[in-house]
């Protein structure tokens, strides 16, 4: 849902941006554009942060890796809980952000 209101006020911005090219708007409707695009954005990235926080703590309560589809046990704890690397996303998932 966020990530289609991202590219909404990104849609938006841009068109607010031709139209205060071509005279028929002025920097109000700009600037308002262009606000709207910046909560957007950050309203996406505070969702991805928040669902990946939920992914890591089902993780670790579970002791299981969803994306390998094994149980993480004492040998491979460390290595699969990504300790102090949360931001270490799977390529797999980051290829349907569109970014």
């Amino acid at each position: 849902m966020s990530r289609k209101a991202e590219a909404v006020g990104r849609d938006r911005y841009a068109a607010a941006c031709d139209r205060f090219l071509a005279g028929s708007t002025g920097v109000t409707e700009l600037n308002m554009a262009q606000s709207e695009m910046e909560s957007a954005s950050l309203r996406y990235l505070q969702d991805m942060a928040a669902w990946w926080e939920y992914y890591y703590d089902i993780r670790q309560m579970t002791l299981y890796d969803y994306f390998k589809q094994t149980r993480i046990d004492e040998k491979n704890y460390d290595e699969t809980t990504m300790v102090g690397n949360r931001s270490a996303a799977p390529a797999v998932l980051l290829q349907g952000e569109g970014r």
